[in-house]
């Protein structure tokens, strides 16, 4: 929260983007509802500031929270549209985590 907080004061939105999704990744069991906002925030930042990492892991996020919260369906699309990004990042830990989230789906 703090370093959310500090990025906005600071027009920081690669940062904002970057605390949204550890944000949202730490409520995924507890809070799923507020995770999958959280996530869907970051994507929209990480987006705008093209930061496609952030935006890979914040739709894997937003797919664990639908997880999490059995929005099957949800998940799996989630991780399609996470797929391309992942794919064109070449980064074998975030594969893995579509992977799992994948095999959930």
């Amino acid at each position: 929260v703090a370093a959310r907080d500090e990025a906005r004061r600071g027009d920081n939105r690669r940062t904002e983007a970057r605390a949204l999704q550890t944000m949202a990744l730490a409520q995924v069991l507890t809070d799923p509802d507020a995770s999958a906002a959280l996530a869907t925030e970051a994507i929209d930042l990480a987006r705008e500031v093209v930061d496609d990492w952030c935006e890979a892991n914040s739709l894997e996020t937003l797919a664990a929270a639908h997880l999490s919260a059995v929005r099957i369906r949800d998940a799996a699309d989630a991780l399609a549209r996470a797929r391309p990004i992942v794919e064109s990042l070449d980064n074998d830990v975030q594969r893995a985590w579509a992977g799992h989230d994948r095999g959930c789906c």
